[in-house]
């Protein structure tokens, strides 16, 4: 038998409220919540990573996060997420959208 959603952000959350504030604002993005939330279990990805995400790597632009989990590795995704010495921007800068670096100089 499946999951409920909230066992599933449970889960997810790995006891970190940050991480658990950036699901819930990814929630409220319903058009990605489904694929983000999907692809974060998928990769195994959890807890501070998940508010690395939100907030370091992608400026807490829900967009951006849905972008990233279509376009990158598995592998590098996770591993810029678990990353906390801003090396992780440079692991994902090939895959960030056009639309990032312009929202970020206006």
């Amino acid at each position: 038998m499946g999951q409920s959603l909230s066992q599933i952000l449970t889960k997810l959350a790995d006891g970190n409220p940050k991480a658990l504030s950036a699901l819930m604002a990814i929630l409220n993005k319903p058009v990605f919540a489904i694929d983000i939330i999907s692809t974060l279990d998928e990769y195994l990805i959890k807890g501070e990573d998940i508010y690395v995400l939100y907030c370091d790597l992608c400026n807490t632009n829900i967009k951006t996060i849905y972008h990233l989990c279509i376009t990158v590795p598995p592998h590098i995704l996770k591993d810029a997420c678990s990353k906390r010495d801003y090396s992780n921007k440079k692991l994902i800068h090939p895959f960030m959208p056009k639309y990032h670096e312009k929202e970020k100089q206006d």
